[in-house]
């Protein structure tokens, strides 16, 4: 099945949903309540992460998969716990976030307790504390980010926890674009924003693409490292 992710976007990814739906259905059946999917959307900056998250979310926040968002940027540590560790400009790296609290809330989840997530405000650049509460009717955890199938140490038993996982990649030209008009959002300059982006940015992305475990579904464009869609 060919999924042309970013060539027609507003077909491809609900094809590529379905795709993600039919797996995670499947996999459902073979777990007994309480037990939660742990699905993980992966992949370099400014790649579709959260747009493909909160469109699957969109889908099916009811039967059957009734999913629920847990995104790796709500723990994000504090700005002023990273200006006290000297990480405040390079926020984004993998120790630039809380890993340990992370893996004990997936665990939670997926284990099947009823409890709070954080997000990420891109305004106040600061984590949102209980903005997706998982309850008893939800049966798939919906974990997006970068890093979530690092083969790091401090990052592996997270990938470990994965029931089923996606890897979005794209050319860094296009990767660039998105992501300077991010930060012009957010009121950088242009220069300040190419720069964040050629740089920091795509040392991330190399970071990914060359750290991280193979997931079960890859999409890319014809530019890109990884092929798509590959199926495990």
């Amino acid at each position: 099945m060919q999924v042309c992710w970013y060539e027609r976007m507003d077909i491809a990814l609900d094809q590529l949903c379905e795709l993600i739906e039919k797996r995670a259905r499947s996999l459902l059946c073979e777990l007994k309540p309480p037990r939660r999917l742990l699905l993980a959307i992966v992949g370099p900056p400014g790649v579709g992460k959260s747009t493909l998250s909160k469109h699957l979310l969109s889908r099916n926040a009811g039967a059957p998969l009734y999913a629920q968002l847990a995104p790796m940027d709500g723990f994000h540590l504090p700005n002023r716990s990273l200006a006290q560790l000297g990480l405040l400009e390079k926020k984004g790296v993998p120790e630039t976030f809380d890993v340990g609290r992370y893996l004990a809330l997936l665990e939670a989840l997926r284990s099947g307790e009823c409890m709070s997530a954080p997000a990420y405000s891109r305004i106040s650049h600061e984590p949102v504390p209980n903005a997706y509460s998982f309850n008893e009717h939800n049966r798939t955890i919906i974990a997006e980010g970068n890093y979530l199938l690092l083969n790091d140490p401090e990052w592996t038993k997270i990938a470990d926890l994965v029931d089923f996982s996606i890897m979005l990649d794209e050319a860094d030209d296009v990767l660039v674009s998105r992501l300077c008009e991010r930060y012009a959002r957010s009121g950088r300059s242009e220069a300040d924003a190419l720069a964040r982006a050629r740089g920091f940015d795509m040392n991330n992305a190399a970071l990914v693409r060359s750290r991280s475990r193979s997931a079960n579904v890859n999409v890319a464009t014809d530019q890109c490292p990884v092929r798509s869609p590959v199926i495990r």
